[in-house]
């Protein structure tokens, strides 16, 4: 089967095993600690909430698992790594040293196996090629890092942190190419890959090394039998990336220091890109389901592809809060929210910031897309940007609603469905006839409320009894 692809027809959305279809799901995202069971796991409760995305770190800098407590667990047998130890003692965190000139043949057969399992539950996974922060985030993580000069026998990566996201050490620039084209040789008879190339670069997203990584995935490609998609996690330099990627991910709903999920919703829905909102505040110990639901709602349903959120869980010092109730619950309103999608016809879908004329109230949030004059899909919630330094996620405002919309609707009849967003239950249904303008009176809610229009298609003459 071919690769997961843009859609020829619609460029906001994706073309795999026959379907158009966006992408919703909510990962844990390491990949170098987990076991066999870990990961089966994970895509077994991915699919069992009828999921069909998966996001993995498989990071070369600095890993997501090592923190102050987790050092003494460096070398547990299944943490591994893509390179291979040497006999050379001495690497940060305990064990030999790496030897960047061999691989270890298990790293990639695991990363393999877990693409492959999560093919045959349907579920594609989004492959983060790198992962790392400087300071002052985590300023002590990249002494750990395999790639860090004290760390492997080749002495590569005697640099600082900065240049490891730029072209300023060119022999460590080459050890990255040569990971990543091994990564893509592994993976590349897998139809169900994209790959990201950095998760957060941060204040450091350099174009030219970004373009050095896409044109690495091309040419690696480029003698294989597939090619895959490319996605940034960069808004802010992709009209400078040559090659351009196919995909633009950013995180968060808005943000003080970058270009979040919404804002990019707004000012590049243009570049006619897949967008993706592909990490969002942890549930449950960042923010809770119902603001996760919102955010993912109001994302897909304003011109968005790709949405997974971010699930904490399967932590050695704490609680394990992967199947926790508040988690599952948000499986549960994203499995909602896929379903929803759907149930239109998806390829001839686009963002529309027309159909809604008015009675959106202050305090609510509305985005809708559309194939106009045949099919809406319209979503409101009552929320407010939550006050952090950073800005990232929303909190939510129950109360008791009911909104007529003014909506701008061709003429002609149609069906109108309010769904709850909560449940995926359909709550109430009408039909009605526009001459260019017309007002629907939505049930009452108590957060959200999802609108499906649909146009009624009267039969030709004749064609009645039919």
């Amino acid at each position: 089967m071919a690769p997961i692809t843009i859609h020829p027809k619609n460029p906001h959305y994706f073309w795999w095993r026959g379907n158009a279809v966006a992408l919703v799901g909510a990962s844990y995202l390491s990949y170098r600690a987990w076991t066999v069971q870990d990961y089966t796991e994970m895509l077994d409760v991915t699919h069992d909430y009828g999921l069909n995305v998966f996001r993995i770190f498989n990071p070369v800098s600095r890993w997501p698992d090592v923190g102050r407590s987790w050092r003494r667990l460096w070398t547990k047998p299944n943490w591994l790594f893509p390179w291979a130890r040497s006999h050379v003692p001495g690497a940060a965190g305990g064990g030999n040293k790496f030897d960047l000139d061999r691989w270890d043949t298990n790293y990639f057969k695991r990363l393999a196996d877990l693409v492959s399992k999560a093919s045959e539950r349907g579920i594609v996974v989004e492959v983060t090629l790198m992962n790392g922060y400087g300071a002052p985030v985590s300023p002590d993580v990249w002494p750990y890092s395999p790639l860090y000069a004290a760390n492997n026998i080749q002495g590569v990566g005697s640099s600082n942190w900065i240049n490891f996201l730029t072209l300023g050490d060119p022999a460590l620039q080459a050890r990255q190419q040569a990971v990543v084209t091994r990564v893509v040789q592994e993976l590349n008879r897998f139809d169900n890959v994209y790959y990201e190339i950095m998760n957060e670069p941060g204040p450091v997203c350099d174009p030219a090394w970004h373009g050095m990584l896409i044109q690495t995935i091309h040419d690696a490609e480029s003698r294989l039998p597939n090619q895959h998609l490319v996605a940034v996690d960069c808004p802010e330099s992709y009209d400078r990336m040559t090659p351009r990627p196919s995909i633009i991910n950013t995180h968060y709903t808005y943000g003080t220091q970058w270009i979040g999920a919404f804002e990019m919703l707004d000012t590049m829905y243009d570049r006619n890109a897949i967008l993706g909102a592909d990490e969002m505040n942890a549930v449950p110990n960042g923010m809770d389901e119902c603001s996760g639901r919102v955010e993912a709602w109001e994302f897909l349903l304003g011109g968005g592809s790709v949405y997974d959120g971010l699930i904490d869980g399967f932590s050695p010092f704490g609680p394990d809060r992967w199947n926790s109730a508040s988690a599952n619950s948000y499986r549960k309103h994203l499995g909602n929210l896929l379903r929803f999608l759907k149930s239109f016809d998806l390829v001839n879908m686009h963002q529309d910031k027309s159909v809604i004329r008015g009675g959106v109230p202050t305090g609510a949030f509305a985005r809708s897309i559309s194939e106009p004059g045949k099919q809406y899909a319209i979503y409101i919630h009552h929320s407010h940007r939550f006050p952090d330094p950073l800005d990232t996620y929303y909190g939510v405002d129950t109360g008791n609603y009911q909104e007529t919309l003014i909506l701008s609707v061709p003429a002609g009849s149609y069906r109108a469905d309010w769904v709850d967003p909560a449940s995926g239950e359909l709550v109430q249904s009408q039909a009605f006839g526009s001459t260019g303008t017309v007002t629907v009176t939505s049930p009452k809610y108590t957060l959200d409320i999802a609108l499906r229009i649909t146009r009624i298609l009267r039969p030709s003459p004749g064609q009645e009894g039919l």
